[in-house]
């Protein structure tokens, strides 16, 4: 079962998200959703997720970009797609040596998330 983690403050948002995944085939219970930087830290210790879906400007402690080095450091094989309003080189100077596995810009949708866990090895439509 592939464990996956919505890092997203905006419950609504993170809740389609989650909607988007169970229509693909993905198990509710192996979907967890945490709505801050430091609580996705925390749950990625916890969970030891295949991959997070990771909003960039979360509020609060860290951002999305810091969450996703303080967890590389610690489990490289962990993949982490960022999903964000903002196109990829908005953050192009803080994203420069950071090692991420994917973006998605909002509005995203099933097709995006699609090609994300497909890339990432983690989907296979067939």
């Amino acid at each position: 079962m592939i464990k996956i983690l919505i890092a997203e403050d905006d419950r609504i948002l993170a809740l389609y998200f989650k909607s988007l995944l169970i229509d693909m085939g993905f198990e509710t219970k192996s979907i967890a959703i945490a709505d801050s930087g430091k609580k996705t830290v925390k749950l990625t210790q916890k969970l030891k997720p295949d991959i997070i879906f990771m909003d960039i400007t979360m509020e609060l402690e860290i951002d999305g970009i810091d969450a996703c080095q303080v967890i590389k450091e610690a489990d490289t094989t962990v993949k982490i797609v960022f999903v964000s309003a903002y196109p990829e080189n908005f953050f192009k100077d803080k994203l420069k040596n950071i090692i991420y596995d994917g973006y998605i810009e909002k509005p995203f949708k099933i097709e995006s998330i699609k090609r994300s866990l497909i890339a990432c090895k983690l989907y296979n439509p067939g």
